[in-house]
């Protein structure tokens, strides 16, 4: 693939039209070289010759000889970014003849481009915007001499960002992360062919066809969540967070420049682009990836199995319906997990479970853990598809129930007949957890040794949807007459949930492995989260939450999710305390005044007798404080002004 400079120019040409949605209209000051007569020192002039490559000096002439906007002209200079790209291409054809390697991994720009500011400086005779230029019709006002990188075009920052590639070492750990910490719940890519592809261009990774390095450029994305600080201080980048949006966003330049229409490489891709998703990212979240995946998905027919030489037999086992599962599964975690019941995915039709035939050769060859712990992690995949049946169940009816219940409120019957549905799919649950810990324990697992993550997953997950089963009943009275027919106390179901997954979380943080625990897990965490530090704010002795709570806050340095979610905990729940205690101030006319910015916290109820007092209270605060919740996990990929 050899370098086309008609075509780099067209793409420049388009980037530069691109009208920036950040843009404040701002120009840019002229730079003043000089104070007499704009001519640069000899010495300096001379400095600067033997200081950079020919095709660099020509285009630092051409800025200094016209600085002035009115004399500045879009096409001459694209005609001599031309030429100077051709002398480039000249230049470099002697040393780099005998390397196939394609131009799209080698950019024009080194990794002192993207390092040595974050703010990098653009040529001061180029205007930011050209349809500045069209629409004032001249340029005679000032022009900015630096542009953040978030900006500029989209193609410059791309253009940047691809620069940034870990070095060799980190891409080998990135490799081995992603398939001991992602790979086990998420199985998205066959393990047995890329561990022969890698090997195979080892050292020599951007030799790979196009679509393969697509998706071994997927594999570090994910993996990178998994970093430890030791190993980010190898990267390019201050942290975690920094790293993985760049590297984000360079995997998405290469899925849109269309490396392959192979169905499977593009929802392998988009599966793994829905693993990230921070606060307030736009339209592109966690949920527009799945629905590109389910596109791609869909169109490859990947529930199908592979044909069989025999008519009289079955179709035989095939890897595609792995990833057909891992779509199934990502869609039924994010509907419930990240509370969006409406944009849960019709499927085609209702396919069986898969089986460790499905796996293919990495189930007897596994290349990064031994056989004991690949049996573990497909066990724990094929339960996941199992649970993952109640969970599309589970969001259907909530997808259901929240219409109702917001057109027709509270209604007594509707009340009996959504607690019917819940104690069904609670009865559900418990059977899940039987028969799976039965399994579990047949396997011969030893209970000195530290528990899997991927049997803690599940524990958590399915613990967490039991609490949250009950979480619409909260602000309901205990006497309310559907939770009395029922026999159901709302508030302590979910302290029992609560109670389950954070024993779950012990195991792992006894283990020392919350580095290997998936980000997505999250959301799933954060309400039992909630469940402990309300009942801890609430009621004063109480003992204070020594596992989720720092749990969720050891998260926080991989997921930007976790410290928005976090925050709106500890948030909404004191605005909701200081708002019931404001109200029983104004009741209480005997209550001395408080102090302004404190609060008199009168509504602990610890020195009163009647306990349901303190139920009333504790249920409606949790009740205020899951539903910010909800509110942030849903609209995680907008901005509030778009919702």
């Amino acid at each position: 693939m050899e370098f086309d400079p008609e075509s780099f120019m067209d793409d420049v040409h388009a980037a530069l039209q691109h009208r920036s949605p950040y843009s404040r209209g701002a120009v840019r000051p002229r730079e003043q070289h000089d104070e007499g007569n704009g001519e640069l020192d000899p010495a300096i002039e001379k400095g600067r010759e033997s200081m950079f490559p020919a095709s660099k000096r020509r285009r630092l002439s051409t800025n200094t000889e016209s600085t002035s906007p009115e004399s500045f002209d879009i096409n001459e200079w694209l005609t001599t970014e031309n030429e100077a790209l051709n002398v480039g291409t000249h230049e470099g054809s002697d040393s780099e003849s005998g390397d196939d390697v394609p131009a799209f991994f080698s950019p024009s720009l080194d990794m002192t481009t993207a390092l040595v500011s974050s703010r990098p400086r653009i040529p001061p005779a180029i205007p930011s915007n050209t349809w500045e230029l069209q629409e004032r019709g001249s340029s005679d006002a000032s022009l900015m001499s630096a542009e953040r990188l978030d900006l500029v075009p989209n193609f410059y920052t791309y253009s940047v960002k691809a620069c940034l590639l870990p070095i060799r070492r980190v891409q080998h750990a990135l490799v081995s992360l992603y398939f001991h910490h992602i790979h086990p719940m998420f199985p998205v890519v066959d393990e047995y062919r890329m561990t022969e592809l890698h090997q195979k261009y080892r050292g020599q990774e951007e030799l790979m066809d196009p679509s393969d390095f697509t998706v071994y450029h997927a594999i570090m994305v994910a993996g990178f969540a998994h970093l430890s600080e030791a190993q980010v201080c190898n990267t390019p980048y201050r942290s975690v967070l920094e790293g993985q949006e760049a590297q984000v966003e360079q995997l998405k330049a290469r899925y849109w420049s269309q490396p392959t229409a192979d169905p499977v490489v593009l929802t392998q891709i988009c599966l793994l682009l829905s693993l990230w998703s921070p606060g307030w990212i736009g339209a592109q979240n966690n949920s527009y990836w799945l629905d590109m995946a389910f596109k791609h998905a869909t169109m490859g027919r990947l529930w199908e199995t592979q044909p069989s030489p025999l008519p009289s037999t079955k179709g035989r086992k095939c890897r595609k319906r792995l990833l057909w599962w891992c779509c199934l599964i990502r869609d039924r975690v994010l509907a419930l997990g990240m509370r969006r019941p409406h944009r849960l995915h019709k499927t085609p039709i209702q396919d069986e479970i898969i089986s460790e035939e499905d796996f293919g050769l990495e189930a007897s060859y596994p290349s990064y853990t031994d056989v004991k712990s690949k049996r573990v992690a497909m066990l724990a995949f094929i339960w996941f598809c199992r649970l993952s049946r109640i969970m599309e169940a589970i969001a259907v009816v909530q997808r259901r129930n929240r219409f109702v219940r917001d057109w027709n409120g509270d209604n007594v019957g509707n009340v009996a007949s959504e607690l019917e549905e819940v104690r069904l799919f609670d009865s559900r649950l418990r059977e899940w957890l039987v028969e799976f810990e039965e399994e579990v324990g047949g396997r011969g697992m030893d209970k000195d040794q530290p528990v899997p993550v991927p049997i803690s997953t599940l524990r958590i997950i399915a613990h967490s949807l039991q609490a949250g089963l009950y979480q619409p009943y909260l602000h309901l009275s205990v006497d309310h007459p559907a939770l009395v027919e029922a026999g159901i106390d709302p508030l302590e179901r979910m302290k029992d949930g609560a109670r389950e997954v954070a024993i779950s979380v012990r195991d792992v943080m006894t283990n020392k492995k919350s580095d290997a625990i998936p980000t997505w897990l999250v959301a799933w965490v954060t309400l039992p989260v909630a469940v402990y530090h309300v009942n801890q704010r609430i009621r004063l002795n109480s003992s204070p939450d020594q596992i989720l709570m720092p749990f969720l806050a050891q998260l926080v340095r991989r997921s930007s999710g976790a410290q928005m979610l976090l925050m709106t905990v500890r948030s909404a729940t004191k605005d909701h305390i200081e708002k019931i205690a404001k109200a029983e101030d104004e009741k209480d006319p005997h209550v001395a005044a408080v102090p302004k910015g404190q609060s008199s916290f009168h509504f602990v109820h610890s020195s009163l007798s009647p306990n349901v007092i303190t139920r009333s209270t504790e249920a409606k605060t949790l009740a205020f404080v899951t539903k910010a919740i909800d509110s942030a996990l849903e609209l995680n990929g907008s901005s509030p002004e778009e919702s």
